[in-house]
């Protein structure tokens, strides 16, 4: 199975194609994320319509064409496909993308044609680095999974030269495949430069030798140290995608795909609002991005790709421009501080005004009323005291305030302060009256149920009938607590709970 890769800027055209005019003997629909109840028009203004996030993500061509081959031998159901075709899918990360896919039969061997966005449902870029790569991979893992034909041409993920000298190969068949394995893994660093590619060759244990002309790389030999010699061949030995055309493609679309992705990452971070230029370096710091020189010698570089301004999309050039000339974090704390002062000293003043204004009120509470419609909140605390503007959300104390209104304030203060210990005292001496009364209530209570046992001829109570015969109360009387209750006291009681004196 062989997997390839197209960006397409217009969906519209894209589909037009892989319908083939609507021939079904050359084309047809084998699967789509939207479902039969939606027709085919509506299922392409829907892929523009969530492909439109992408531009907003700063990506050029917001679509993506996979097309996926099979060998003419391999003889697939429309199932089959559909499995191949979501596993390839997710294996690339477009799994929650919406999609269109088509199968075609204009050629020999079958083949299928996707086409998806770049943003998925949520608005969020699918991250495409490293994915012609990623790709092979995928399809080497998806060729083991479903027990599909392996791809002969395709080996370790690259192809293979045809025109290798046999010879060599049964002379050294270990060596090819391990320096084919080394130079793999470094390909799949995605180097950038032929020095850099040379770099990491030499981490892998492998000597790149370039042949020059003019400071033109045109040929590149590799050098392997084994346990016993020293194992040198030509890259066009190994196959052509370890040639030197192959790798410079190769390192032109790396540094492409760095190159994006580092002009998307300033972008996603100056669409943001910072108020000093510590809070934007910041931002540029913990995206591992650094800034060196100034105006048109400016450079922006992470760890794999440094561009330089005018690099950048120019609407991004011109916005980083002017965010580098916001204040510094010292000047932005000493400007907030002098806005600070100053809405605390209209604060005041305002604060000072009404105050000014209403202190002459008739009583402490006609004050408070009046200034509360003025937008100030009092709290009366003793020195504690404190006055909100509601305006700003600032507190004052007395002190604060004009000498003298202070002065005034605090009279005022200081009179409310003594009017409530006087109403708290005369509480204390109602309440002290109530209990007075009630004990002397309850002494008359006394004395008139023993002036009415004593009296001659009296009629004992039942209960003192009971005591007096060593028994409990009378057969058919109420025994609660409530039933044996002198109605004097039950009215006494009454009269105690409506003073609030009740125990």
């Amino acid at each position: 199975m062989v997997g390839k890769i197209h960006k397409s800027l217009n969906v519209a055209d894209t589909v037009r194609y892989l319908r083939k005019e609507g021939d079904d003997s050359k084309s047809r629909l084998l699967d789509d994320s939207f479902g039969n109840e939606m027709a085919n028009r509506q299922k392409i203004v829907m892929m523009k319509l969530i492909g439109s996030m992408a531009p907003d993500l700063r990506v050029r061509k917001p679509f993506m064409h996979f097309s996926l081959s099979f060998p003419h031998r391999e003889n697939l159901e429309d199932d089959m496909m559909r499995d191949v075709m979501h596993r390839y899918l997710e294996e690339m990360g477009y799994q929650y993308c919406p999609y269109l896919a088509f199968r075609h039969f204009d050629k020999p061997h079958p083949h299928i044609h996707i086409v998806t966005t770049r943003a998925d449902t949520d608005g969020a870029l699918v991250d495409s680095r490293h994915d012609f790569y990623r790709s092979k991979e995928a399809c080497r893992k998806i060729e083991k999974e479903f027990g599909l034909l392996q791809n002969t041409s395709v080996e370790n993920g690259r192809k293979t030269n045809h025109k290798i000298e046999h010879s060599e190969i049964n002379k050294y068949p270990t060596h090819f495949k391990d320096l084919q394995r080394r130079l793999d893994r470094v390909m799949a660093r995605a180097p950038d430069t032929f020095e850099q590619y040379r770099e990491f060759c030499r981490a892998e244990g492998v000597d790149a030798q370039f042949r020059m002309n003019g400071g033109t790389p045109i040929g590149i030999s590799y050098s392997l140290n084994t346990k016993s010699e020293k194992f040198v061949v030509r890259g066009s030995k190994l196959g052509s995608e370890y040639m030197v055309p192959q790798l410079a493609a190769e390192l032109d679309r790396n540094a492409k795909s760095k190159r994006d992705n580092l002009r998307n990452t300033v972008s996603v971070i100056l669409a943001e609002q910072y108020d000093h230029l510590g809070h934007l370096l910041d931002e540029f710091r913990e995206a591992g991005i650094s800034l060196t020189g100034q105006g048109e010698e400016l450079r922006i570089s992470d760890k794999s790709m440094s561009i330089g301004i005018n690099d950048l999309y120019p609407s991004d050039a011109y916005e980083l421009t002017q965010k580098l000339r916001l204040p510094t974090k010292e000047q932005h704390d000493q400007h907030r501080e002098q806005i600070k002062m100053l809405n605390r000293q209209d604060a005041l003043y305002d604060t000072n005004r009404v105050l000014n204004k209403w202190l002459g009120a008739g009583n402490f509470k006609a004050l408070k009323d009046q200034l509360r419609t003025e937008g100030l909140i009092l709290t009366i605390n003793g020195e504690k005291s404190v006055i909100r503007h509601e305006n700003s959300g600032m507190e004052f104390k007395p002190r604060n305030l004009k000498r003298e209104l202070n002065e005034d304030f605090m009279r005022l203060i200081n009179l409310q302060v003594q009017l409530a210990i006087e109403e708290r005292e005369r509480q204390e001496k109602e309440l002290e009256e109530k209990r007075r009364l009630y004990e002397q209530d309850i002494q008359r209570q006394q004395r008139a149920r023993d002036q009415l046992a004593s009296a001659p001829g009296s009629q004992p109570r039942p209960e003192e009938l009971a005591r007096r015969r060593g028994a409990g109360p009378p057969a058919g009387w109420d025994q609660s607590p409530n039933a044996w209750d002198d109605p004097d006291e039950e009215q006494t009681r009454g009269r105690e709970r409506g003073l609030g004196l009740g125990r």
